[in-house]
């Protein structure tokens, strides 16, 4: 059921000549009034006039391609005028909104898709447009942006044509079925309009004199093509035509069907013609025969027009064609490396997965060992508890760079003498852990088996069983394997110390500030020692009450860390333990671990660490 459309839409349209149109623009031009009609009150009439309010200012009004697309958009000026120009770049759907604050929104659409291509190259105008908002709030579709209607062209009748739109809409009670009058009053206004919705000649600019003998050209067959045509005048005089001239629609085509096979074909029929045009030029006598030869003229110069349109045409789309034919090759292969990298990708991943499984169960294993290394080496060591009943006043700061350690601390206590070693082999973690169960088993058999009290000695026996052990002296692989150690002897009677090292130092704390005693230079374990070596030397120093010792390996002094990223060397190690000589074992040691994490900051620890201390 076609139900009642409330816009009006009141639509002149017309074709203009080289001097308004714009070539491949469409331009529309208008006024937007205003009207009220309330739907509520029409329920008991068989109808109701809408009543127009006047022109409507700051109303807008846009255009729309078919994906909904904003193209232009224009603000109505005082009168409610307005102008939209967008280019034709080969949409034929548009679809134009109007509206306003306070109004309805309403719309209709235009299509072109039929308009010849002469035409459609030339521009497209339409003037006169006269579009109507509702101001009463209602729910009817035509007051919410949807589309009353189509303008349309008409290739049969070469004219525009508009067909309403059909909405259901609830029909109001007792209310007769009445008829679209407004779009019924725009059909009326496009049917006065025929003879400016014709499809006309679009000639050189010489061939034109003015406006008004240009609209006279019509064609009134209406099984025009949709194609490039030829108006004549509407009442030609009659004349007997010479043989040879081509019938009006012979030399019409679109460039739907254009083919080269097509185009020679044309092109031989233009020159024949052509020589034909020529021969009977010479014939012409009488004004109707001159006619003729005009008309004939302008036709072969507008067939040859669009020859060379057609050529130009038919260039352009094999350049596109080959164009388009290298985009397909290269997205075709494309795809394929897509592919194959995909692939490859795929099964990178797979055997990246594989093995990654494989890494985890030997890491697992791995781990497994080195806990049970470090269980081992633990058990080796002495706790805190054992070391306290031999050194009552004792700190051990104890950090390996791994879970073991090459690094390791030994105490014992052996008739009426205290026996206290830190020991650093070479190597960290578990080759380093190895070197510390030799040594550690090595001074166990040396002090509390032998009962070798004698720091020199015990320094002595010790090299000579890591040489041993590792078979060093007839294996090159393991010369450099070995130890430095400093060890010291307390007699806990007169508090004498006896002290031996290899490479490494003692530091004597007392009132008066750090005494440094050297040990050898000399490792233990290796083949460059000598027969002649008279051994390692000892030191005996007089202890008194409250004097501490500091025994330590090299990675605390040799971490980097710092705003320069240094080591922390010797000179800082004895300032910091200078600065906390007074203070008890526990603090020294929490000092001694905070100052290291603050030095090391980011960086990697790279050594394993053990710092001794001990208070008389």
């Amino acid at each position: 059921m076609l139900q009642r459309i409330v816009l009006c839409f009141l639509m002149s349209i017309c074709f203009l000549g080289h001097g308004q149109r714009e070539p491949r623009k469409l331009v529309i031009e208008g006024t937007v009034l205003g009207y009220n009609n309330d739907y509520s009150k029409t329920i008991f009439k068989k109808g109701a006039k809408i009543q127009i309010q006047g022109s409507l200012p700051d109303a807008m009004v846009s255009i729309y391609d078919s994906k909904n697309r904003a193209l232009y958009t224009d603000r109505t000026g005082k009168g409610g005028e307005f102008k939209i120009t967008i280019d034709l770049d080969g949409e034929k759907q548009y679809l134009v909104k109007y509206r306003k604050k306070g109004y309805g929104t309403s719309a209709f659409s235009i299509d072109i898709q039929n308009v010849p291509y002469d035409l459609y190259e030339a521009g497209l105008y339409l003037k006169n447009v006269e579009l109507i908002l509702n101001n009463f709030d209602s729910d009817h579709p035509l007051d919410k942006g949807e589309s009353f209607g189509k303008l349309y062209f008409d290739s049969y009748a070469s004219q525009f044509q508009f067909t309403a739109a059909e909405y259901e809409y609830k029909t109001k009670i007792f209310q007769e079925e009445d008829r679209n009058n407004q779009a019924d009053l725009m059909i009326r206004s496009v049917e006065k309009n025929v003879h400016l919705n014709k499809n006309v000649l679009i000639e050189d600019k010489s061939d034109i004199a003015d406006d008004s003998e240009s609209s006279k050209r019509r064609n009134r067959s209406k099984k025009r093509p949709q194609s490039t045509t030829i108006s004549l005048d509407e009442e030609p005089q009659k004349v007997d035509l010479p043989i040879g001239i081509i019938e009006l629609g012979a030399l019409n085509f679109s460039p739907d069907s254009l083919t080269e096979d097509r185009l020679k074909e044309f092109e031989s029929r233009i020159d024949v013609e052509r020589s034909l045009l020529e021969f009977d030029k010479k014939r012409a006598k009488t004004d109707a025969e001159k006619q003729v030869i005009m008309l004939r003229e302008k036709l072969l110069n507008r067939a040859e027009r669009d020859l060379e349109n057609a050529k130009s045409f038919i260039q352009v789309q094999a350049t596109q064609l080959a164009t388009q034919k290298k985009l397909t090759l290269t997205a075709s292969t494309l795809v394929v490396l897509l592919l194959i990298i995909g692939y490859l990708l795929w099964t990178a991943y797979r055997a990246k997965k594989r093995s990654n499984a494989i890494f985890k169960e030997k890491n697992k294993k791995i781990n497994d060992s080195i806990d049970y290394a470090l269980r081992i080496q633990r058990s080796v060591l002495l706790s805190p508890e054992e070391i306290e009943k031999i050194v009552p006043k004792f700190f051990v700061y104890y950090r390996p760079l791994q879970n073991v350690s090459g690094d390791f601390y030994w105490f014992s206590k052996v008739k009426n003498y205290t026996v206290v070693a830190a020991v650093d082999c070479t190597g960290h973690g578990v080759p380093g852990a190895f070197m510390s169960l030799i040594g550690n088993n090595l001074l166990n058999q040396i002090i509390n088996d032998k009962q070798e009290l004698s720091p020199g000695r015990i320094l002595d026996q010790l090299h000579a069983g890591v040489v041993k052990t590792l078979n060093q002296e007839y294996s090159l692989e393991n010369a450099q394997d070995g130890m430095d150690i400093s060890l010291c002897v307390i007699n806990n009677d007169n508090l004498e110390m006896q002290y031996a090292g290899a490479m490494n130092p003692v530091y004597v704390m007392k009132k008066s500030g750090i005494e440094v005693v050297k040990g050898t230079i000399k490792p233990i374990g290796g083949l460059f020692r000598r027969k002649k070596d008279k051994g390692f030397e000892e030191t005996t120093i007089q202890l008194e009450k409250g004097d501490r010792l500091y025994l330590f390996s090299d990675g605390y002094m040799d971490q980097f860390g710092g705003p320069e990223n240094k080591k922390f060397n010797i000179s800082r190690f004895k300032d910091m333990l200078l600065e906390f000589k007074e203070e008890p074992m526990d603090y020294q040691v929490d000092k001694l671990d905070t100052t290291f994490e603050n030095w090391k900051g980011n960086t990697e620890q790279i050594d394993d660490v053990l710092v001794i201390g001990i208070e008389i």
